[in-house]
Parts: C-alpha cells; sequence; structure tokens
C-alpha cells in the first residue's frame, strides 16, 4: 500500500513540474503546454489583418472581432498615377481619391509623334502639344537621288528639296550636234547649232579644246584625252618629241640592214644584223649584241636634250611653242609666220609618219622573218641589185 502511494506522489509531482517549466534538452527546446496557451493567448490578442477577405463572416477570428480590414489613411499615401485605368471606380484607391489621371495641360514638354500615333481627334493633338516632326533642311545635308520614285510629292524629303533625279547637272564640255532632234527642247543649252565638225572624223564635232591653232590640229582626239589647254600643250609637246624620235629611227633602221655589213667588214667587226638582215630590236633579239656604251651615251644624250626642253618650256617666254628647242644650224627655219607654220606642218606630219612607219617595221620583221629593205628593194638599191634580190 505504501508503495502505490509513493508512486502515485511521484507521478502528481511530475505533471506539476511539466506544466510550470520548459524541459531542456541538448540542443533542443521543448515547450510545455502551458507556455504554448499563454502564446497563443497573446497572439490572438494581435489584430489580423485581411486584405483578400480570406476570412469569412462566420469564422471565428471575425465573429471575435479579431480581423481589422486593410484601410489604411491614404492621404498620407504617395498619389498613383493610373494613365492605362487600372484601377476601376470601385477600387479603394479610386474611393479614396489618391488616383492621379495625367493631365495634359501639365505637360511642360512637348510631345514629339513621328509616326503620327497620336490621331486628330486625340486630346494631346487638340491641346496642341504634339510638335510637328519637319526638320530644317540644312545647306549641309546630303541629296538623296531616287531614280525609282519611292519618294511620293507629300513626303518630307521631296518638300525639303532633298530629292535629286538620278544623273546629276553636268556642264557641257563638248559641242552636241542633234541631226535626228533627240532633243526636244528647242532652246536646250546642251545643244550647239554652229557646232564645228572635226575634219579627221567628219561624223564628230571638233572638241573645243582643239581650236586649231596649233599646226597639224584636225579635231582628231576621239578619246577626249585633252580638256584643258594645258593638257593639249603637254601632249603636244610629248607628240613631237615622239615624232622626231621616230623620223631618226626610222630612217636609221633601213640605212643601219644596208651599210651594216660593209661598215663592220671594213673595221673588222663583227655585224650586229643576222642572216636574214634584220636589225636588233626587242622583237628581233639581238639588242646584247650591242656595246653597253653605246646605250650609256644614247641615254645620257636624250636626258641633256630633255633637261634642256623642260627649262626652255618654263621659261615664260611667249614665243615658245611645244619642242621649239632652238636648234637650227643650217638656218633652214623661215622667218616670216606663214613660212614658220608651213614648216611646223610639215614636221608633225612627218613625224607622224615616220611613228607609224617604226611601229611597221617591227611587226613586218618579226612576222616575215625578213628586213624591210630586202621587202621593198627598189627604195634602198639600184635597179639592177632589185631583181636579183627578187
Amino acid at each position: 500500500m505504501k508503495l502505490y502511494e509513493s508512486t502515485i506522489l511521484i507521478s502528481s509531482l511530475m505533471v506539476v513540474t511539466s506544466f510550470q517549466a520548459p524541459i531542456s534538452l541538448p540542443g533542443r527546446r521543448i515547450t510545455s503546454s502551458l507556455e504554448m496557451t499563454e502564446t497563443q493567448a497573446t497572439s490572438e490578442s494581435k489584430p489580423i489583418l485581411d486584405p483578400m477577405g480570406l476570412y469569412d463572416a462566420k469564422s471565428e477570428e471575425r465573429v471575435s472581432g479579431a480581423i481589422e480590414e486593410m484601410e489604411p489613411d491614404f492621404q498620407k499615401v504617395r498619389p498613383i498615377k493610373d494613365p492605362m485605368g487600372l484601377y476601376g471606380e470601385d477600387t479603394p484607391e479610386r474611393k479614396s481619391g489618391i488616383i492621379q489621371d495625367p493631365d495634359v495641360k501639365d505637360l511642360n514638354r512637348p510631345v514629339k509623334d513621328p509616326m503620327n500615333l497620336y490621331n486628330a481627334d486625340s486630346d494631346e493633338r487638340k491641346e496642341g502639344i504634339i510638335e510637328p516632326t519637319k526638320p530644317e533642311v540644312l545647306p549641309e545635308q546630303k541629296s538623296i537621288y531616287d531614280p525609282m520614285k519611292l519618294y511620293s510629292n507629300e513626303s518630307e524629303e521631296r518638300q525639303n528639296g532633298q530629292i535629286r533625279s538620278i544623273e546629276p547637272e553636268i556642264a557641257v564640255t563638248k559641242a552636241v550636234i542633234d541631226p535626228l532632234k533627240i532633243y526636244s527642247k528647242k532652246n536646250d543649252s546642251s545643244v550647239d547649232k554652229n557646232a564645228i565638225m572635226s575634219e579627221a572624223l567628219p561624223f564628230l564635232t571638233r572638241p573645243l579644246v582643239l581650236t586649231g591653232e596649233l599646226p597639224g590640229d584636225v579635231g582628231f582626239d576621239p578619246l577626249g584625252f585633252a580638256k584643258s589647254r594645258e593638257d593639249l600643250l603637254n601632249y603636244r609637246e610629248a607628240e613631237i618629241k615622239h615624232a622626231r624620235l621616230a623620223m631618226l629611227a626610222s630612217a636609221g633602221w633601213a640605212l643601219s640592214e644596208v651599210f651594216d655589213k660593209k661598215i663592220a667588214v671594213a673595221l673588222h667587226l663583227t655585224p650586229l644584223i643576222d642572216s636574214t638582215n634584220r636589225v636588233p630590236s626587242v622583237l628581233n633579239g639581238g639588242l646584247d649584241k650591242v656595246n653597253p656604251f653605246y646605250w650609256l651615251a644614247c641615254f645620257a644624250a636624250g636626258a641633256a636634250v630633255e633637261f634642256y626642253g623642260i627649262n626652255k618650256s618654263k621659261s615664260n617666254d611667249a614665243s615658245y611653242l611645244p619642242g621649239n628647242l632652238g636648234f637650227d644650224p643650217l638656218s633652214l627655219y623661215p622667218k616670216d609666220e606663214e613660212g614658220q607654220r608651213r614648216m611646223q606642218l610639215a614636221e608633225i606630219k612627218n613625224g607622224r609618219l615616220a611613228m607609224i612607219a617604226i611601229f611597221g617595221f617591227a611587226i613586218q620583221e618579226f612576222v616575215l622573218k625578213v628586213g624591210v629593205v630586202n621587202e621593198t628593194p627598189f627604195f634602198f638599191f639600184p635597179i639592177t641589185e632589185t631583181f636579183k634580190l627578187l
């Protein structure tokens, strides 16, 4: 009996102790049921906010009055702008007056509408805050070429004068004739009704630069090399130099084929022409037989003449003409103006013929493998020897 009473007493003491203090274990704290009851009571005394209405009208929390409606003082809240009308008329924010609609009158900066998103009936357009997008065309703006007419007449680019045709305006550099009446306008400035036809090419007009002032000028420049008088004088300078060189070369070419072997035998030297009487040339070969000192002497003489001619052409002498080096040891140059022009014309014509001849010599000997003197012996040998060569 005593043992039974002792057991009941110990059990009662343990139950009382469990309600008074928590039991501590290593790394863990076990809260007693009494402490949990006190905590729950404390939490129940705090109002519960229910902005989404999760607690219905019959819930214990709402019946007990613990639910507090979420209606803060909106006067202290920052105004809300609702340009898209997301807040309905029945929302607390709209009823409390914190929703602020945008007022176009309060906008200080004008609104640009390059894509015309604001129609004519929009408040922004009526209030006049839409800024028209018509930029000023500056003088340095680049022109726009529109060959396919992609820009309409109402486009800003065309109204601003930026659109140009595919063919820019060019200045007429030479006369234009219109025998087929291709130019429709009678007063077209590009058509020269008084155009002078070229003497060399009668079906073309004479280039404006070729005025006929220089001897031998017959208006022949189909490729339009001479664009100005300066170009014309430079080309004439080059032409007269090549003409004089070609006259010397064409005469020396034929004479060397006639006398080279005779002179070489007399001086006990090796002839430069080959067995078919062809002179050394780039196409014929045999240039390696020529003494290098000969080439050096030719180069030095040519450089000296060229240097003298350049200095004379830049001497600002009003009487200077292209190629006028003042070389006339036999005094053959006439004193009168008419005779001088006749001499100049003869020189340029013979020089042009010599340039064609020397070119023909080189091609003929390369193709036929025979010297030019053997092809035309009646020009270079007595008539008796001519028949033997033929």
